[in-house]
């Protein structure tokens, strides 16, 4: 029984625009989580500044914070171009 192999179907992708769809749709869904988490964390840092009460350590946690949470954003944003540079290069058309 370990011999068989599989029958393609289900959700491989087993053609060039179905991979393109597949990581169309991974990247769309990084994206919301990451905006979440950015979201959250943008948050967090506006209560720790909010909190800091002038101290200078705390001041600086909360930069940080704002920091993270801005690059987990930009990430999940450049992260919605690679199905798009992906069919740049192999040239695959595809629908979204």
């Amino acid at each position: 029984m370990a011999d068989r192999v599989p029958e393609p179907g289900g959700n491989v992708p087993t053609s060039g625009q179905a991979l393109i769809q597949t990581l169309t749709n991974v990247t769309n869904w990084v994206l919301g989580v990451l905006a979440l988490v950015g979201g959250i964390f943008i948050l967090v840092a506006a209560f720790q500044y909010l909190t800091a009460a002038g101290d200078a350590e705390k001041l600086g946690k909360a930069k940080n914070t704002l920091i993270y949470a801005i690059v987990a954003i930009a990430i999940g944003l450049l992260a919605r171009g690679i199905p798009f540079i992906i069919q740049s290069i192999t040239g695959i058309q595809f629908q979204q």
